[in-house]
């Protein structure tokens, strides 16, 4: 028996992880009985019925501008590199999200999905905790 609400995971541009975070939050939602997660390129719609999730590498500039083109998103996901200027809490506040969650860029998660085995290997990747446990807990309050 599955949730209604529906998650919608948007990129805000090519290259910036979207479709491995769509898939994280497949793997952590169905746990939680959610079985509509969405992966969009920019959709510049919401996800009325559940939670709206934007995906951005970096943060850089390019992508916080492809970003500021949508309505700010429930959940913003950075898959945060070291040594960038702008830090993800000031992409947050310049997409205004509701909430903000980092993903560190690690080789582990890179050479998971290169070797398909993402799946098999999600529940030990420890970049996806913070992600793992937001969503969780939103699920939880459902």
């Amino acid at each position: 028996m599955g949730c209604t609400a529906t998650v919608l995971v948007r990129g805000a541009r090519a290259g910036h992880g979207t479709t491995t975070v769509a898939s994280a939050c497949r793997l952590v939602l169905a746990e939680q009985g959610f079985f509509n997660v969405m992966e969009s390129g920019a959709y510049d719609g919401g996800s009325p019925s559940g939670l709206t999730i934007t995906a951005i590498r970096g943060p850089d500039v390019t992508g916080i501008q492809s970003a500021a083109r949508l309505p700010g998103p429930d959940l913003l996901v950075v898959i945060a590199e070291v040594g960038r200027a702008v830090t993800p809490e000031h992409a947050a506040g310049l997409l205004r999200a509701a909430a903000l969650v980092t993903v560190a860029v690690d080789p582990e998660v890179s050479l998971a999905n290169d070797s398909g085995l993402f799946v098999r290997r999600f529940e030990k990747l420890r970049a996806f905790d913070e992600l793992r446990e937001w969503l969780t807990n939103w699920a939880n309050l459902r």
